[in-house]
């Protein structure tokens, strides 16, 4: 079977309560955005600039942003975000299925459809790669 790699989400250190996970979670701002499936920021990451950074890697990383106490995500960025998380206890096993979702889906892409169909073959137990007439038979 292949082994799957743990998906990795990068989130802002204001934001590590309003959802819960078990993907490990990296610290955005150590981040080069290479080896991530989602992003968790804050509003003021945002306004610092950060979304333009994750933008200009063009990798098309799920973004989502957390708010606190009646924080607004400014509209402009909205079209530019996969969500938003805004803190509230009773919804942080929600939030984390959507972010998981949300990873699980942006790192299913990376595949080539061949390679992606591959692994699932392959995953399913079904390991035998049979050619006719090119294994002396």
């Amino acid at each position: 079977m292949l082994k799957r790699t743990e998906i990795k989400i990068d989130v802002s250190r204001h934001c590590t309560d309003c959802f819960s996970t078990h993907s490990k979670i990296v610290k955005v701002d150590e981040s080069r955005f290479i080896d991530v499936a989602a992003i968790v920021l804050s509003s003021d990451d945002i306004e610092h600039g950060k979304l333009d950074e994750i933008d200009a890697t063009s990798y098309g990383i799920p973004v989502f942003v957390a708010t606190h106490d009646e924080g607004r995500v400014p509209p402009e960025y909205l079209p530019r975000i996969s969500g938003v998380f805004e803190y509230n206890e009773s919804r942080t096993a929600f939030y984390g299925r959507q972010l998981e979702t949300a990873a699980s889906h942006y790192e299913t892409q990376l595949r080539p459809p061949f390679f992606r169909a591959l692994v699932d073959y392959v995953n399913q137990g079904n390991s035998a790669f049979d050619c006719p007439g090119h294994q002396g038979g």
